[in-house]
């Protein structure tokens, strides 16, 4: 039997807030550090991920078919992978970059696992032009200001150096004749060897979890000026008293690291004895990505967060705090025949740039509280027929906690001076 695909969710209105909160803090934390946000297109050329989407993953290998949602068989299009990619391959990559670039960006990426369509969302910050180990640096203290701005303090920092390209090439075969030596060897781990051998770091059978543990390590296969970029790095993150640990099996898929990479995780809630951790920022230097995509040398270095992961921790931890809703207010009406009225009315409290919730039905009296303190307004107008006749409408007035504390008819010609006043005494 064929399996179903399963397809994205939308983001419903009742968690919309909780993705505003989490944007909202982070387009400060960028713009203090000075990124500008770049935002590129849904449509990417598909020729452009097809070299870097063949990597080892948890289940297997996986190409660029396997992963790539493409838009049709005739034409090199697909839907947006990856973040990083389609900042280099945009038009601020082509620009003579004589002076560091410093953008960031917040959008959706889709991508196909196994028998799931997948549309997840990223914050990236990239530094285009500088190979100073400043900017390394600085992608780990914006990535960690990024977590504590939201109220997250429990996480730890991996790091790691992967070498140059040819460090890195000198790496990688030690540890394929290191894994081919090893008669024990899964038969998925002997597969794809030859293509990603650091897929032994993510295997999960016993023989393979052991045989990970004596294997070569990327630091030893440093060349002086390699691993001399990598004590400074470490030199100054622990001089300005970066907590951090090394983990020498640390790479990043898709991004062809080169020098520096690091991992910050926090601990999975779920986990009873906190011992699994969850990733949430993922980062490092990718000079040869970046010179492979725009055809020029250049130095890149950058982060990615998944937001996914980050809002599924928040919400394990209880980190979101309730919005403090704006000054709004409810328009009722328990009368035919008001429409004209209601609208009116709602244009002039728009025109003070007042928030309206609008009942479009006629309700019961005894429900208007309900209404009001269902969608947290401040004030409710209800119109009501033989009020009417005498040119008033009745004026209920909530605290903080939905509460009425106050309820009079006031003349229409009213309204507004008194919706004016009320929003003036809540502060809001």
């Amino acid at each position: 039997m064929k399996q179903v695909p399963h397809f994205p969710q939308a983001i419903l209105p009742d968690d919309i807030d909780k993705w505003y909160f989490i944007e909202d803090k982070l387009k400060n934390i960028m713009h203090l550090y000075d990124f500008r946000e770049i935002r590129t297109a849904n449509i990417q050329p598909k020729s452009l991920y097809e070299k870097y989407f063949d990597v080892a993953g948890e289940y297997g290998r996986y190409t660029a078919n396997d992963m790539l949602i493409t838009l049709s068989d005739k034409d090199d299009l697909c839907l947006r992978p990856d973040g990083t990619i389609s900042i280099l391959n945009s038009a601020i990559s082509k620009m003579a970059v004589s002076v560091p670039q410093k953008v960031f960006y917040m959008s959706e990426m889709y991508r196909r696992e196994r028998e799931t369509y997948r549309q997840f969302y990223q914050i990236g910050a990239t530094i285009l032009g500088s190979t100073n180990i400043i900017s390394d640096v600085e992608m780990i203290h914006l990535s960690k200001r990024l977590l504590t701005s939201l109220g997250i303090t429990d996480f730890s920092i991996e790091i790691n150096s992967c070498g140059d390209a040819c460090c890195n090439k000198k790496y990688l075969n030690a540890l394929r004749d290191y894994i081919l030596s090893n008669d024990e060897l899964c038969p998925v781990c002997r597969e794809l060897c030859e293509k990603s051998p650091q897929y032994i770091f993510k295997c999960t059978t016993p023989q393979c979890h052991n045989i990970a543990k004596m294997a070569p390590i990327p630091l030893d296969y440093l060349c002086v000026q390699c691993l001399n970029n990598f004590n400074d790095i470490k030199r100054l993150l622990s001089n300005l008293g970066t907590e951090f640990q090394i983990k020498p099996s640390l790479f990043i898929p898709f991004q062809n690291n080169t020098q520096f990479v690091f991992n910050i995780s926090v601990a999975d809630n779920a986990d009873k004895d906190n011992s699994q951790k969850i990733t949430i920022i993922s980062g490092g230097r990718y000079d040869q990505l970046a010179t492979d995509v725009t055809g020029n040398t250049l130095p890149a270095v950058g982060m990615t967060l998944d937001v996914d992961r980050l809002t599924q921790t928040m919400q394990s931890k209880g980190l979101y705090s309730e919005k403090n809703k704006d000054f709004s207010v409810c328009i009722c009406t328990a009368s035919k025949n008001m429409e004209l009225l209601i609208v009116q009315i709602a244009q002039e409290i728009h025109n003070e740039n007042i928030n309206t919730v609008i009942c479009y039905d006629n309700i019961a009296v005894d429900q208007i509280n309900t209404i009001a303190q269902k969608r947290k307004c401040s004030v409710t107008l209800l119109f009501i027929e033989n009020l009417i006749r005498e040119g008033k409408v009745m004026l209920v007035t909530y605290d903080q906690n939905q509460n009425v504390i106050h309820q009079d008819k006031i003349t229409i010609s009213g309204i507004i001076e008194n919706i004016i006043r009320i929003k003036k005494s809540t502060g809001k």
